[in-house]
């Protein structure tokens, strides 16, 4: 029976011990250097995580570790990233320390902060959400508590005039942190995922011309055209959204990435 019940208390403890006890979205708190972007680092589950970035091109970089516990330190080693030329200088071999609700990585070219977020956005009716980038944004709008609005507005003169502002109505149903979408009227009867802008000759929206959607031959990491960073429009379909730190997420896949459009009040 006492073999029973040390065994049985053996396993709470490793349990509580365990990376699933760290398994959620972390926003970041502090930073250095000051110039680095604001950022979310997500523990998804025993071998794998990510980092979302707040920049100009909302880009997400994935990272899988190994689990270590060293006396009462528990610690995350970095073993790979999916693009080791990324802004945070984030590589193999970092480590991540892990503190109840908090989670500190240092490297040799930035320190950061993390603590578990709180979710406080709750009631959506009423409330616009923007996303913004290179002479553009999106609106996101929620009319009432069922029907929202995501408005794509280009500001160029410079472009024809159907393309200068896309909206698509949708319905939409609330549970918990995410956001389910229905759209009323597809824009894009193939049910894609982006609504695709034929080439423009603009100089106001460079990124909407032929010449910068070409994918020049590259060896290394992807890197995405101009018209992929600021010209592409979400196609809603049947999405789901999600609420992290109030902030509001959509990823739709795209040729090799999966850009995030990262909504704020």
């Amino acid at each position: 029976m006492k073999i029973i019940v040390l065994h049985i208390t053996i396993l709470i403890f490793l349990c509580s011990c365990s990376v699933k006890k760290y398994q959620a979205d972390y926003v970041l708190v502090k930073k250095y250097p000051p110039e680095l972007p604001e950022m979310n680092i997500s523990i998804i589950n025993d071998s794998c995580g990510k980092v979302l970035l707040y920049d100009e091109s909302n880009s997400i970089l994935f990272f899988g570790f190994s689990w270590h516990k060293y006396r009462s330190m528990n610690y995350l080693v970095i073993n790979s990233v999916s693009n080791n030329d990324n802004i945070i200088s984030f590589n193999k071999g970092d480590t991540i320390y892990c503190f109840n609700k908090e989670l500190y990585l240092f490297n040799k070219k930035c320190k950061l902060f993390f603590e578990k977020e709180t979710n406080t956005t709750h009631k959506l009716s009423g409330k616009k959400f923007v996303y913004k980038s290179k002479n553009r944004k999106l609106e996101l709008m929620f009319v009432n508590d069922s029907i929202c609005t995501l408005t794509n507005i280009f500001d160029c003169t410079d472009i024809e005039d159907e393309y200068k502002i896309i909206v698509q109505e949708c319905i939409y149903i609330k549970e918990g942190n995410y956001i389910y979408l229905k759209n009323k009227e597809l824009k894009s009867a193939n049910g894609s995922s982006y609504i695709e802008i034929p080439p423009q000759n603009s100089k106001l929206c460079a990124f909407l011309c032929g010449e910068n959607r070409k994918r020049p031959f590259y060896v290394g990491p992807y890197s995405a055209t101009a018209y992929e960073k600021y010209g592409i429009i979400p196609n809603i379909t049947t999405d789901t959204l999600r609420i992290v730190n109030n902030r509001i997420v959509l990823y739709k896949e795209y040729y090799r990435g999966s850009p995030g459009f990262i909504f704020k009040r």
